[in-house]
């Protein structure tokens, strides 16, 4: 008697996690561009174990961009109501140009003396896989944790150009590393009615191995509205911080932190 309430209260409890809505979005892909007016990063590159190099605000220092648009892709695939396989893919890359004014700017182990003129390209790369366990799913709205892997591509690059001794100077730096971190995400999803839809998603890291360590936090709060059967549009705020350092190729140690509000709109796709 027992074993058979047992069944039926897991039964119950199922029900009320999922429901036998169709699936209409097994398959969902969205491209769009998240503009970001306010970026605020700070990088110092030391040779590595030795703690020398300048703590340069990029915006202020070496006026890199604070305002740039960049390509965002996103999607998933669902195995059926309860899992999934997400991923997502952004190239930021930042460029500036100024004379140095104040005092000399120590990259790793090169010197920028004042009045060399310093071309700077900060880029990165983020590429994402993760699985997704929607522990409720219904017409109405679905909840979710997951984790899995961002791959990271850093790359630094500054190039100055003076005068030493009376003759004409190029010092460069240039450096870059690739790290893959492990990440958590939640979420949810609220549908509105068959063509309006919000979402959110928050993921996070916090890492400590070998020659690196950091956190991260990416979040997103989205609106979804359905153009066609297929086809839909979307736009939001996301939310962005990261406090990361990490060895490079070159035998350098960069400490990086960065962070931005941003507009992000896209077009999608489901099937």
């Amino acid at each position: 008697m027992a074993l058979v309430v047992a069944m039926h209260a897991n039964e119950a409890i199922a029900q009320a996690r999922y429901d036998d809505h169709a699936i209409g979005d097994r398959v969902f892909i969205a491209m769009g561009g998240l503009s970001t007016p306010n970026f605020k990063s700070q990088v110092r590159v030391n040779p590595r174990g030795v703690g020398i190099g300048t703590i340069i605000d990029l915006e202020k220092n070496l006026k890199v961009e604070k305002s740039v648009t960049v390509l965002s892709l996103e999607g998933y695939y669902r195995f059926n109501r309860a899992h999934r396989f997400e991923w997502g893919y952004f190239d930021q890359e930042r460029t500036g140009d100024t004379v140095i004014v104040d005092s000399p700017i120590q990259i790793g182990d090169v010197i920028f003396p004042v009045d060399y003129r310093v071309a700077s390209r900060y880029q990165f790369k983020v590429l994402k896989a993760s699985y997704a366990w929607s522990f409720i799913n219904t017409s109405k709205y679905e909840f979710f944790l997951g984790g899995g892997i961002n791959l990271r591509d850093l790359s630094l690059r500054f190039e100055g150009q003076g005068t030493a001794g009376g003759n004409p100077n190029v010092r460069r730096f240039s450096d870059s590393s690739k790290l893959p971190l492990p990440t958590a995400t939640a979420g949810m999803t609220y549908n509105v009615n068959d063509k309006l839809g919000l979402r959110f998603r928050t993921e996070s890291f916090f890492i400590e191995v070998g020659g690196s360590s950091g956190r991260w936090q990416d979040t997103s709060a989205l609106v979804d509205y359905r153009i066609g059967e297929k086809i839909g549009i979307g736009g939001g705020i996301n939310f962005f911080n990261i406090n990361l350092e990490t060895d490079l190729s070159d035998d350098h140690n960069a400490q990086t932190q960065s962070s931005y509000s941003g507009l992000l709109l896209y077009i999608s796709a489901s099937f």
